[in-house]
């Protein structure tokens, strides 16, 4: 191999329907509106990664994705610190998920804000090292995927994940698989439309260079690598979080997440010579988890979230209790009244206080 991978990924600081084709490049195009796609946004707008909604609650996405600004000091950033897992740290700055597909705007409000987060303890941001020390290897944080569990529900139908064995069966075909994401567009558009873009797996005996050893070496296709179909647009679209999908019988079934983009169209500067490299001109493409790989890290954000409804619907039914105790105490609050007659005076207390007969309420 001429040379070794360079990667690219994003940092959080802050559907279109597909027929197979492996036979041929499909177009990749504009989807505003898709639903299987969100956006990963800081406070102030912005996309920073993507993610996939794959339960009203629920949305996957990279683990590096997670690492955010500090609240006192936004400068200071989390990259390569330990994922904890669970309610998200109160001194951390709060991240957002869009609606699914929108066109993200500066100001958007059509976000619902993440309360907790799950990922492996095996996590290590790898990418953080290689960027701060140019003689370290470059290659994506290690098992990189994460969950995302939001405070309210986007409605949506809810998607399955593919098993380990339909995606070793995806893997030894080379099968045609689609991602949808908010990277930049070569096709049209900008950042803040989410984009539909097509690959093909590579087989599992076909990895590009040593990247399968960073595998779990029970399960082969914990990491899975792509090859851009369309080399023009560069998986136009693709950004760290952003979901691989596969059809099949009119099904989408959720793949992956995307951790890094690989080759000659990862964030390089236009006179590198990767771009001329006869061989990454055919390779570009990205690296991804996939979800099958991480049950330990699903069951505990599902436990969470069961336990999270419990917690909230006992919040709002002692809420609703009190809402509608307030106005019966309200009406049996007792009140006293000054009643004269003449030089006499007499107090009255009582829920409703007349005065008695002959006297006059003061």
């Amino acid at each position: 191999m001429k040379r070794l991978l360079t990667f690219f990924t994003v940092l959080v600081i802050f559907g279109g329907l597909f027929v197979p084709n492996a036979n041929s490049v499909q177009e990749d195009r504009i989807v505003v509106g898709d639903e299987r796609t969100v956006g990963i946004t800081g406070p102030y707008g912005g996309v920073g990664c993507g993610g996939a909604l794959i339960a009203p609650r629920i949305v996957y996405t990279a683990a590096h994705c997670v690492a955010r600004r500090l609240k006192v000091d936004i400068n200071a950033s989390t990259t390569g610190a330990p994922i904890v897992s669970g309610l998200i740290p109160e001194n951390i700055l709060d991240i957002y998920v869009t609606l699914p597909g929108i066109k993200v705007t500066q100001n958007i409000d059509q976000k619902v804000k993440v309360i907790a987060q799950f990922a492996s303890p095996k996590y290590e941001d790898s990418s953080y090292a290689c960027a701060t020390d140019k003689s370290k290897k470059c290659h994506p944080s290690l098992y990189d995927f994460a969950i995302l569990i939001l405070e309210k529900e986007i409605p949506t139908k809810g998607y399955r994940i593919a098993t380990k064995e339909e995606v070793i069966q995806l893997v030894e075909k080379q099968s045609s698989v689609f991602g949808i994401g908010y990277g930049v567009k070569k096709f049209g558009g900008d950042q803040s439309e989410p984009g539909l873009y097509y690959a093909n797996l590579r087989s599992i005996s076909n990895m590009i260079g040593d990247l399968y050893t960073l595998n779990d070496p029970n399960n082969r296709v914990m990491n899975i690598q792509t090859k851009c179909q369309n080399l023009i647009a560069s998986c136009a679209g693709l950004i760290s979080g952003s979901p691989l999908w596969y059809e099949k019988d009119g099904e989408s079934i959720f793949v992956a997440v995307a951790s890094a983009s690989m080759g000659a169209w990862a964030g390089l500067d236009p006179n590198d010579s990767l771009w001329k490299d006869p061989f990454w001109s055919i390779n570009a493409g990205g690296e991804y988890y996939t979800a099958q790989a991480f049950p330990d890290v699903i069951e505990d954000a599902k436990k969470f979230l069961e336990e999270q409804i419990i917690i909230e619907a006992k919040a709002a039914a002692d809420l609703k209790a009190k809402q509608e105790a307030e106005p019966k105490a309200a009406a049996l609050k007792k009140t006293t009244i000054t009643c004269i007659k003449g030089k006499l005076v007499k107090k009255v207390t009582s829920v409703k206080p007349t005065c008695p007969k002959g006297y006059k309420k003061k």
